[in-house]
């Protein structure tokens, strides 16, 4: 069978295995998802099964919770258990059928559930307790009709959309039956035509084998003669070739080398013919020509080896060809070619490190004035990228070299004569020009052209600055009111600056001369000038004095004289060189320094304030008396202290050092006292008043901090005890809420029973059951009044059904109450606070509102309640007359006072916003404990 036929029947084959397995894994994932397509209908059927039954039980556990209310009879009590039982279970069902995408619709109708099951039992809780007033209340009530109509609803929507569901996966269900059908037929009609294309091409190749057969043995007969043939012409051709080649078989024995690979090795083709190359040349084991040799041998690919044999100091290039028999491999001695292009490499390499690092530009040019190279300081003189350069030309570069020649012109000329040196200006990238050095050859190969620049620019600002420094030199003396002289000791000539005439008041006609300079100096200080002067001139001490003037215009002058003797190379005087320099400002400020300095002192010892100057190492160098009385320590003793002596704290060394490196601070700072007791102190410190001196200014503030402390205690009390007087006050009306409630209500309920049975009793009396009916009326309106007031002292909406609902219900009130219109939206359907914290935002929500129908005159109110990040935030706004914020606080407002306080107990913030005629708005945030539902 030949491997065309072969590789037809293994894909057949494969064909067949690969569409079974496809059609098994296909048919396997349909029935896995059909199966889980019928647990899904399985469980929504469960589930509607489910939801009727809460249908059923709600109306049960009503309808029985009304009847025991109406007659209080015991079977209609164990039929209502009976039923609150059923419909527990089926709840705690449903909620246990949770998915995703039913989550929130259970949440929903679990609450709505329990909320009516609570309305229930309180309803046969009141009649189990005999309390008529509440049970005739709750039974009034229309709270169990919405609580069930709502949950109709709920499991209404819940059915609808079960059963749409339904339809959804009973026909994905249909559809996937089909389709396994279709997939498994077509699985085996593929299957049964591959088998068939199998059995005929094995019929087929099983003829075509027995003829190949007696072709093979014809075929090998013929190739054992021609092999010896060739081997031979072989032989001839390996012998002529230059190259010398050597064969291994797989177990690296010689098998053939050629006559150059004889020459080469110096041994004899029958010394080698058969035995192990690494046992030949052990030497060659591990070396890279090794590995070469090995990694041929296993990927079966070619390798070329160049290497280096020091013995033999040559460099030899290695071919290696590998086989399935062995390897074939041609070499030959490369070592004059290797050391050339080492050569070439090394000067390449000189050359290119004075090319990258010489400081001057260097550029390459063509025929056509491009640039063709560039080195990296050109790229840093110019600014330019080398990309940049390499893409502009000479003209593009280069600016005019004199106004009477062009850079083409120039360029012209540079390649008539085949070099130029010279002056010429670059343009860099940001606009800005350098002037250059250049030196430019031509054809430094052909066609090739180097130019060397070098930057001249600061060169000629140099010289430009020198002339301009001349200049300056001379107004420096003018401002400096500074004048240099020189006397030579050998003819007494005197020479001086255009500038002592100034300071002298001297005409610039007079010649200079001693006896003239003399003459101006003061009669009190002649004496001393005299011998300081001498002094100098015997080379004892430089001449440095103070002297005063007097000019021709009577004014007397401070001049500061300094002088260095100059001797020749024998040691013998010949000059006295110096400056003078008018200090008349300097000594009127150096005097009033003076006084000023006295008068720091006097602050310095007379202040109250501690002030202690420190150096860098934090030693004490100075301090002032109220220091020490501070401290409690003496003058000695503090300038022995140092300054981490006196602080607290774990860091101080880092404190000190940080402290070093700024400018100014000011705070407070505990001290450490002589007698180790801690004063509080404001501090302001400021670092190198002077270099390496530092200035810290104390107030001792102990008796104010404690002040403030006890202020602060104090407030503390005073928020903790209005925080007891709120709760002190919610608990009072809980009570007062009760009494009324309890007492009253069920005093008035009785006197509304009693009336109704007297009313009974007068039939015919038209006089007295008209009485009867307006006191019926007065009891109903009391009894109303009874529940407003006890709803104001305790709100039943905010125990039994939250935050949401009671604001809800007071805005609603409040819009009956006052005929003011009452937006209200609540973003949230529940809030998670405590009942505390609950009843504050409430009370705060009812202070809000009071004021509004009290003072605002509005027309309109929204309010908004919604949570931003983990803060419940009330938002009132109304569109009232609104009022000045800072003039109520002026006023001190109780009811926006007590607002604060409530947000502040319950650790939240109360923003007012107003403005006149545009109405008010009132923020409340406070913290959330848990998430909102």
């Amino acid at each position: 069978m030949n491997s065309k036929g072969s590789t037809q029947v293994i894909l057949s084959f494969l064909t067949i295995s690969g569409l079974l397995f496809i059609g098994t894994y296909v048919d396997l994932k349909v029935h896995t998802k059909y199966y889980a397509l019928s647990k899904q209908l399985q469980m929504i059927n469960f589930s509607l099964f489910h939801l009727e039954e809460v249908r059923f039980n709600i109306e049960q556990l009503v309808r029985s919770s009304l009847d025991y209310a109406s007659s209080g009879s015991n079977s209609h009590n164990a039929s209502f258990y009976t039923s609150l039982k059923s419909l527990q279970s089926t709840q705690k069902a449903i909620d246990n059928f949770n998915t995703d995408t039913s989550h929130n619709q259970i949440d929903s109708l679990s609450l709505s559930l329990n909320a009516l099951e609570e309305l229930c039992l309180q309803l046969v809780a009141a009649r189990e307790k005999m309390n008529l007033e509440q049970t005739n209340s709750l039974i009034a009530s229309t709270g169990h009709e919405n609580m069930k109509n709502k949950v109709h609803d709920l499991v209404t929507r819940r059915e609808n959309r079960q059963r749409s569901q339904l339809r959804v996966l009973e026909s994905e269900q249909q559809s996937l039956a089909a389709k396994a059908v279709y997939v498994s037929y077509l699985v085996f009609v593929f299957s049964f035509l591959s088998l068939a294309v199998v059995f005929y091409l094995l019929n087929k190749q099983l003829a075509r084998r027995k003829a190949a057969e007696l072709r093979l043995q014809k075929l090998t007969r013929s190739l054992q003669e021609d092999v010896k043939e060739k081997t031979t012409e072989v032989d001839q051709v390996f012998n002529r070739i230059s190259d010398a080649f050597i064969a291994f078989n797989r177990d690296w024995q010689f098998t053939y080398l050629n006559k150059s690979a004889v020459e080469f090795i110096g041994k004899d083709s029958a010394e080698l013919i058969g035995k192990v190359v690494w046992e030949v040349f052990p030497e060659s084991v591990n070396t890279s020509y090794y590995d070469s040799c090995h990694k041929a041998i296993e990927s079966q690919k070619y390798v070329y080896h160049e290497a280096y044999y020091e013995p033999w100091d040559i460099y030899v290039e290695n071919r290696i060809y590998p086989s399935e028999d062995g390897l074939s491999i041609f070499f030959k001695d490369v070592t004059e070619q290797k050391k050339a292009e080492q050569e070439e490499i090394k000067l390449k390499r000189q050359l290119e490190a004075i090319f990258e690092n010489t400081s001057d530009i260097i550029l390459l040019t063509n025929d056509r004035a491009e640039y063709i190279q560039c080195n990296e300081a050109a790229c840093k003189h110019l600014g330019y990228s080398k990309e940049e350069i390499l893409n502009l030309k000479v003209n593009e570069l280069a600016l005019e070299a004199s106004p009477d020649e062009s850079v083409d012109d120039l360029w012209n000329t540079f390649k008539q004569n085949g070099a130029l040196k010279g002056l010429i200006k670059l343009k860099k990238k940001d606009g800005g020009l350098i002037d250059c050095q250049y030196s430019a050859k031509a054809n430094v190969l052909p066609g090739i052209h180097l130019s060397i620049l070098t930057d001249v620019t600061k060169l000629i600002e140099t010289n430009k600055e020198l002339e301009e420094s001349q200049r300056r030199y001379q107004n420096a003396e003018k401002i400096g009111k500074l004048g240099h002289w020189e006397l030579n000791l050998r003819n007494d000539t005197l020479l001086w600056s255009d500038e002592i005439y100034r300071l002298f008041s001297i005409s610039t006609d007079i010649s200079p001369s001693y006896d003239l300079f003399f003459s101006f100096i003061h009669p009190e200080d002649k004496d001393t000038f005299q011998e300081q002067q001498e002094m100098a001139l015997t080379g004892k001490q430089a001449l440095d004095i103070v002297h005063r003037i007097i000019r021709k215009d009577g004014e007397v002058r401070y001049m500061h004289e300094k002088a260095n003797l100059i001797k020749n190379k024998h040691g013998m005087p010949i000059k006295l060189r110096g400056v003078v320099q008018d200090i008349t400002e300097r000594k009127i400020v150096e005097e009033q320094t003076i006084e000023s300095k006295r008068r720091l002192e006097a602050i310095f010892n007379g202040t109250n304030d501690a002030i202690l100057v420190a150096n860098d190492a934090g030693e004490y160098v100075q301090v002032n008396p109220a220091a020490c009385r501070m401290l409690g320590y003496t003058q000695e003793e503090m300038l022995e202290k140092h300054v981490m002596d006196m602080m607290t704290g774990d860091d101080k060394q880092g404190a000190w050092e940080e402290f070093k490196k700024g400018n100014y601070q000011t705070g407070e700072i505990e001290l450490l006292r002589k007698d180790k007791q801690l004063i509080i102190c404001n501090y302001s410190a400021t670092a190198n008043i002077l270099p390496g001196l530092h200035l810290s200014i104390f107030t001792d503030v102990t008796e104010k901090h404690r002040s403030e402390q006890e202020l602060k205690h104090s407030y503390r009390q005073l928020q903790e005890l209005t925080g007891r007087l709120q709760i002190v006050r919610e608990e009072e009306r809980i009570h007062i809420a009760r009494e009324i409630h309890d007492e009253l209500g069920q005093k008035l309920t009785g006197i509304k029973i009693d009336t109704a049975r007297l009313g009974k009793k007068m039939e015919g009396n038209d006089d007295a059951k008209r009485k009867i009916n307006e006191v019926t009326i007065l009891v109903d309106e009391a009894i109303d009044t009874v529940r407003r007031i006890s709803s104001e002292l305790r709100p039943g909406l905010l125990e039994h059904f939250g935050l949401i609902a009671a604001c809800e219900s007071q805005s609603a009130e409040f819009q009956q109450r006052h005929q003011i219109k009452s937006k209200f939206v609540s973003e949230l359907s529940e809030v998670d606070l405590k009942i505390n914290d609950s009843l504050t935002v409430y009370r705060i929500y009812q202070e809000a509102l009071t004021n509004i129908a009290r003072h605002a005159q509005a027309t309109e109110v929204e309010t908004l309640i919604k949570k931003i990040d983990n803060y419940l935030v009330l938002t009132i706004k109304d569109n009232g007359l609104g009022f000045d914020l800072d003039a109520i606080k002026t006023k001190r407002s109780l009811g926006l006072v007590g607002m604060r306080e409530r947000a502040h107990l319950a650790k939240g913030e109360l923003f007012i916003e107003s403005h006149e005629n545009r109405g008010t708005k009132i923020t409340l945030k406070i913290p959330l404990d848990l998430q909102t539902t």
